[in-house]
Parts: structure tokens; sequence; C-alpha cells
């Protein structure tokens, strides 16, 4: 997953959480279901996130802001008809925009 590194920091059920590292040393907080990875960042967290733990349904972690400051984070596990929602919402919005009229220049 990871190009310079991946580490697993808690396992809950099949759930598991950890970071990994990207070709630009920045690490990215995941969550893998069994089948499916879903890459946790902060908002906030400009440089890097990471999940340190999972219990049922709950993550924490820890992001690094732009001032190089660390905050903690608690999240749930996001539901899978949840992701389904956001593919279609996805799909949808390309397909409008693809078949969307163009206005000539």
């Amino acid at each position: 997953m990871g190009v310079h590194g991946t580490g697993v920091n808690g396992i809950s059920g099949s759930n598991i959480v950890g970071y990994y590292y990207d070709s630009s040393d920045n690490y990215h907080g995941f969550l893998y279901d069994g089948s499916t990875y879903v890459t946790l960042d902060d908002p906030l967290g400009t440089m890097d996130t990471t999940a340190t733990g999972i219990s049922g349904n709950k993550i924490v972690g820890y992001y690094e802001d732009s001032s190089f400051i660390t905050h903690g984070f608690v999240t749930s596990v996001p539901e899978p008809s949840f992701r389904v929602l956001l593919g279609i919402g996805a799909v949808s919005l390309l397909a409008y925009a693809w078949r969307r009229p163009r206005q000539a220049a």
C-alpha cells in the first residue's frame, strides 16, 4: 500500500487501522475492512495523519497541522452504505458534467 512503508496499529473484528508513507514521505491513516482500504486524512492534517487504534466503531489517532503541532482525533468507522452513497454521488456528478451541453466560445 505505502510506497515507503505501511504499519498496522490496531485491529477490532475485521477492521484494521494504521498508516502508510506516500512517495513524498507524508503519512496517512488507513482503515482496512477486509476488502477495502479507506484513507483517513484529517482535513486539518496538512502534513501527516495516522490512525493509532480502533475499538468497535471508534478510531483514534493524531495529525500534524501546518504549524507542526500534533492534535488527537476520534472518529467513527465509515458505514459501507455511506461509502456507496459517496461513490454514486461522484459518478453522478461526473456523468452530469460529461453530458452537459457545452456553450460555444
